[in-house]
């Protein structure tokens, strides 16, 4: 039963490691494009806040406001109150990537006026991942300190549960990138050059959210790694 548990233990903690590596490699990409184009000002010479309100009201949409946020990276769109939130960078900024960045947050704003399922199912997959990932590594722990392999098994599934479920929001923010494309090209009429750096900030902006939720998983995953191998330690 030991070996099982140490083997078990060591699977956790490669899909821990297996994970930790991709989203690094998200975040650093996107990290990457956002300070590439940061600097390079935007063809209209528009502020991402004048971005946003532009193509919300080129779709009719006049119930969303735009809000300034702090940090960099932070740019969201909050469902419940109707509100565009960007970042400092942003907000008052007239590079390509405020643009770009602006303009991914109006595609969810559209998802939302249009009731896209998949923007629904979204938010449903935030709020039970957060919860099935507290769970999942408490079950684990409790299954290596008591011994018991189903609660190793059981916790283990869980986790490749929240990896798979966090994995079909890329695709809810491809869309937003693939409306917020369509908008820019009607609205500013970009020529080849500029459109292509448009649309790498756009996959960025695509893979932000999920970069940046597995980082903040990963801190707690970091401390559930060292304490499970202080207990596989102690099985040996």
């Amino acid at each position: 039963m030991f070996r099982q548990i140490i083997a078990l233990g060591s699977i956790y903690i490669s899909l821990l490691v297996l994970g930790l590596g991709l989203s690094s490699y998200a975040y650093i990409k996107v990290k990457n494009i956002y300070n590439k184009y940061i600097g390079i000002p935007n063809f209209k010479n528009v502020t991402g806040v004048n971005v946003a309100k532009a193509l919300l009201n080129r779709y009719g949409i006049f119930n969303v406001k735009v809000e300034i946020i702090g940090g960099n990276l932070t740019d969201k769109y909050d469902a419940k109150r109707n509100t565009i939130k960007l970042s400092d960078s942003v907000y008052s900024n007239s590079s390509i990537t405020a643009l770009g960045i602006s303009a991914h947050e109006v595609g969810h704003a559209i998802q939302h006026k249009e009731e896209y399922h998949y923007f629904k199912l979204r938010n449903i997959i935030a709020y039970c991942s957060s919860i099935i990932s507290n769970s999942s590594h408490v079950i684990i722990l409790l299954g290596l300190i008591f011994k018991i392999l189903i609660l190793i098994k059981i916790g283990i599934i869980m986790f490749c549960v929240i990896v798979f479920i966090n994995l079909f929001t890329i695709f809810v923010e491809l869309n937003a990138s693939e409306r917020a494309r369509f908008l820019i090209k009607e609205v500013y009429s970009p020529n080849e050059e500029e459109l292509y750096m448009i649309n790498q900030v756009l996959f960025a902006a695509s893979l932000n959210y999920f970069a940046t939720m597995i980082i903040g998983l990963g801190s707690i995953l970091t401390i559930i790694k060292r304490r499970l191998n202080s207990i596989m330690r102690v099985l040996k």
